[in-house]
């Protein structure tokens, strides 16, 4: 479906970038497993969109930004917050 967004953005705007905000529920760390709590960010996912090109390397693109958006989800809190 991020795929589809990116050619859809892409060829509506003319525009070679989409960037989508994802939703990252970040309780892959085994210390948050168990926690009852929203740990819900939002996550940044940049893909190329190259209107040229076929939707096979378009998903292959798209999977990459994705895995690293969510990958990289997690903020550190602000140092005034500690």
């Amino acid at each position: 479906m991020a795929a589809a967004c990116a050619a859809m953005v892409g060829e509506l705007t003319g525009h070679d970038l989409c960037a989508m905000l994802v939703i990252v529920m970040n309780r892959f760390k085994p210390e948050r497993h168990q926690l009852v709590s929203m740990l819900a960010l939002e996550g940044l996912v940049v893909v190329g969109v190259d209107r040229s090109g076929s939707f096979d390397e378009l998903l292959r693109k798209t999977w990459g930004a994705s895995l690293s958006g969510y990958r990289f989800a997690e903020y550190p809190r602000p140092a005034g917050t500690r």
